[in-house]
């Protein structure tokens, strides 16, 4: 990809909170993942990501994908309060 191009792709993934990339490990799944950010700030440092690999489903349902972003975006807010709590990032 140009540089250009990926400048695209980062504010996209910038703009939606999340990357998602259908087809990326292999033709019938989709990688989802979410940022750890230093703290709540949406504009602080990302310090980890988290994802998954889902299998895609040719219906086009969306249900199990906006199931497993809620879940991922929870389990981001965790990490990121265990960090306070840790003072890791302070």
């Amino acid at each position: 990809a140009d540089a250009a191009a990926l400048r695209r792709k980062l504010a996209e993934v910038r703009g939606r909170g999340l990357a998602a990339a259908p087809g990326s490990v292999d033709a019938e799944s989709t990688g989802i993942a979410v940022p750890v950010r230093a703290d709540l700030r949406e504009a602080s440092p990302v310090v980890a990501a988290i994802g998954v690999v889902l299998p895609r489903d040719p219906s086009g349902a969306t249900a199990k994908r906006v199931e497993a972003i809620d879940a991922l975006l929870a389990a981001a807010a965790d990490i990121r309060a265990a960090l306070d709590d840790q003072l890791l990032y302070r």
